[in-house]
């Protein structure tokens, strides 16, 4: 028992900031945000014995299982969540090649595109983000031509939204 308390105690220190904030972005709710890493953690110690090593590594089965935490807690609230507000105060190098005086209204354009896409969208867009191919296949359980062809299509959905948004302005 002691050493399933030290090994969570170290997940835990190694993974917890990254899983918050990547949480924190898709529901853009800092309390839910902690509730939903707090209950990936409960999950975590309680289904210890299902984690196997050789069908992945511990950070993609934590974010799964946040993930679909996720997942549960937006079908049950049955509302859109608002993920990207606040990106550009989380993220700012994701703007920095920009200049100043034409990124400003692209990264409106942009937030505004990314919030109309569906939640599993969003999911693969902001894990994309931060992790390989490989590890987001794993995360999401699909293979990894379909993270790339959905990524793909992610984008292309989101060039024609920003190139509506602009001829709108």
């Amino acid at each position: 028992m002691d050493d399933l308390k030290s090994t969570l105690s170290r997940w835990f220190e190694e993974y917890h900031m990254d899983l918050f904030k990547f949480i924190y972005k898709l529901t853009g709710d800092y309390h839910l945000s902690e509730d939903i890493v707090q209950e990936t953690y409960v999950r975590a110690y309680l289904k210890f014995h299902l984690f196997d090593p050789g069908r992945g590594n511990l950070k993609n089965w934590l974010y799964r299982m946040a993930i679909n935490l996720y997942h549960d807690h937006e079908r049950f609230q049955n509302k859109e969540i608002q993920v990207l507000e606040k990106i550009s105060k989380e993220s700012p190098n994701i703007w920095e090649n920009q200049r100043d005086d034409e990124s400003q209204l692209d990264k409106v354009f942009l937030e505004e595109a990314i919030s109309k896409l569906s939640s599993d969208k969003r999911t693969i867009l902001l894990l994309s983000l931060r992790n390989k191919f490989e590890e987001i296949s794993e995360i999401l359980g699909i293979p990894e031509g379909t993270v790339k062809s959905r990524l793909f299509y992610i984008r292309k959905e989101l060039l024609q939204t920003i190139e509506k948004l602009r001829k709108e302005e």
